[in-house]
């Protein structure tokens, strides 16, 4: 089989699918085709940040927070990587959502709420290596007062774009606001 009668053959299994959703900015029903282009775009926007978590998860030295002085409601560390990676997932789909309905209303420039959502990753990538192998604990908890206000800034604007993806931002706001929690009870502790 040639590889045109390969890609017709995949054309006859995964058809270009119509599905309409609601666009709270233009507050009307949006077509919106999802094709092979758009799971591999989910697989981008919501699997590979999921990836780079727990590669910083590694490089992170972690295991120090079993020699902290943990407050009461403090997780297992084990639980952390689990619910970061669910997180990662949840929100990489919110952005995908976003830029799919950026895309089906013809929005030519890339929407802030993406770029945004971009930088909270790359704040939270940074936060363990500001905690755990710096042990700047005064630091950290101010870096996660500024990505909580990236996260609701992102959040807002995901809403007004797609409610579905505004609504699975907000577990990733609980957890980072029991992160710094977390982070200020140590803080306290350690003193």
């Amino acid at each position: 089989m040639s590889l045109r009668g390969a890609r017709s053959a995949l054309g006859r299994i995964f058809p270009a699918v119509r599905a309409y959703t609601y666009c709270t900015m233009e507050n009307k029903f949006v077509v919106v085709k999802f094709n092979r282009r758009d799971i591999l775009s989910y697989i981008l926007y919501g699997f590979v940040p999921a990836i780079l978590g727990a590669a910083v998860g590694i490089f992170a030295d972690t295991a120090g927070y079993a020699r902290l002085k943990l407050p009461p409601l403090a997780v297992p560390a084990s639980a952390f990587s689990a619910i970061w990676g669910g997180l990662f997932v949840l929100s990489g789909w919110a952005s995908y959502l976003v830029i799919r309905d950026t895309r089906a209303m013809n929005v030519k420039k890339f929407d802030r709420s993406v770029v945004a959502y971009f930088i909270s990753l790359a704040m939270n990538y940074l936060w363990p290596f500001i905690f755990f192998n710096l042990g700047f604990h005064l630091l950290a908890a101010l870096w996660l007062l500024l990505y909580c206000g990236v996260c609701v800034y992102f959040s807002l604007r995901f809403f007004k774009i797609n409610k579905n993806a505004g609504l699975m931002t907000i577990p990733q706001l609980v957890w980072i606001l029991y992160c710094l929690y977390l982070n200020v009870a140590i803080l306290i502790t350690s003193l």
